[in-house]
């Protein structure tokens, strides 16, 4: 069978979810093809991380399966996040489903292996895109990436991600040293939530054993792991930590479930040296300006390097969607906006995810 694969806005843990398929599918006689024309069938991998990205994953669907009369099936995350048209491929469900659909005689699905290493692009992002102006180049990309994990054991209120995760789990140790091995330092180590790996200091150290020049980005780690390792994660050779805060008011923390206060984000921020990013979410449900420059004061005092500024998701199956009172959308892009203003004057660079789509699409243009 030929089969077209449409990835709609791949994080870069997706993209190797994406290559897992790629190479099932290919390991069970199907052939991977350039253009849907020449496909039996396409497989689009979804986003529902966001409500923009939410609809364009709905929209595009849609239009390939009026544009084309083989079998489009919906994957990745939005199938478990929003409703959506069969057929689909859930993502917590893909073991089973991928199967049924297109065998797995010579290769079970279960068997392939995840892809746990990346190579990095560049040395150095700001330079690489300097280079070469039409690049997708980030942050990220000027790292080797190792992927440690996937799912997340956390109850965050307004995660809409965690519907669509499959259960969590931790790749080998030794195969993550061994890739590590065989790839060129720095290191990103990346999870849906690093925070779950269960000994994340001893892979840091049995790698900088073999790499003793290497030096790690921590992506997406927990801020209550962080509280609770300090003392093991400031003696580690880290360059740089992606710490979503989400917010620095202790009410609107409490309400997301975040395991963390003002005080614990202030002992982090005092306490770690080396660079860190953060997200942030506005717009959450009883949220005041009051918390909103509270967070904003938090950022500015502990010169964070970077801010996403993304507003509140609500959809109805996340545990946030009952909370009251709801923020209007018009107040919620008016904060967002002062948010990337406040924080930008402050000589931080902030974005909202809008901002990176509209980058991202002159690129393409």
């Amino acid at each position: 069978m030929n089969i077209f694969i449409k990835a709609l806005n791949p994080c870069v843990m997706r993209r190797q979810t994406i290559a897992r398929y790629q190479m099932y599918l290919q390991a069970n006689g199907h052939c991977l093809v350039s253009h849907p024309e020449t496909a039996d069938a396409i497989i689009v991998w979804t986003c529902g991380f966001r409500s923009d990205m939410a609809t364009n994953s709905t929209v595009q669907v849609r239009k390939l399966r009026t544009r084309f009369r083989i079998p489009v099936y919906a994957a990745g995350c939005l199938p478990g996040i929003n409703d959506i048209a069969s057929p689909t491929i859930p993502w917590h469900h893909d073991w089973a489903v991928l199967p049924a659909l297109f065998g797995d005689r010579q290769t079970p699905y279960y068997t392939t292996d995840h892809i746990l290493c990346e190579p990095a692009t560049c040395i150095d992002a700001n330079s690489y895109r300097t280079d070469h102006p039409t690049s997708h180049i980030t942050f990220a990309d000027q790292f080797t990436k190792l992927l440690v994990g996937e799912g997340c054991t956390k109850h965050c209120t307004y995660c809409t991600e965690r519907l669509a995760f499959p259960p969590q789990r931790n790749f080998p140790h030794e195969k993550l040293v061994a890739a590590a091995e065989k790839a060129d330092p720095p290191y990103m180590l990346l999870a849906d939530s690093l925070a779950d790996y269960q000994d994340l200091p001893k892979l840091i150290t049995d790698i900088h054993t073999i790499k003793p020049n290497a030096t790690f980005a921590l992506n997406n780690l927990h801020p209550a792991y962080v509280r609770d390792h300090l003392d093991e994660l400031t003696h580690l050779p880290i360059c740089h930590i992606n710490l979503p805060i989400q917010s620095a008011s202790d009410p609107i923390l409490a309400d997301m479930k975040r395991d963390y206060c003002y005080a614990d984000l202030t002992k982090i921020a005092t306490h770690i040296t080396c660079p860190m990013d953060t997200h942030i979410i506005v717009g959450f449900p009883g949220e005041t300006e009051t918390d909103l420059q509270r967070t904003l004061n938090f950022i500015i005092q502990h010169h964070f390097t970077y801010v996403l500024v993304s507003t509140f998701y609500d959809t109805p199956r996340i545990p946030a969607h009952t909370l009251q009172p709801k923020i209007p959308e018009t107040v919620k892009h008016q904060r967002a906006q002062r948010a990337v203003t406040t924080l930008s004057q402050a000589g931080i660079l902030c974005q909202t995810p809008s901002m990176v789509d509209n980058l991202l699409q002159r690129l393409n243009s």
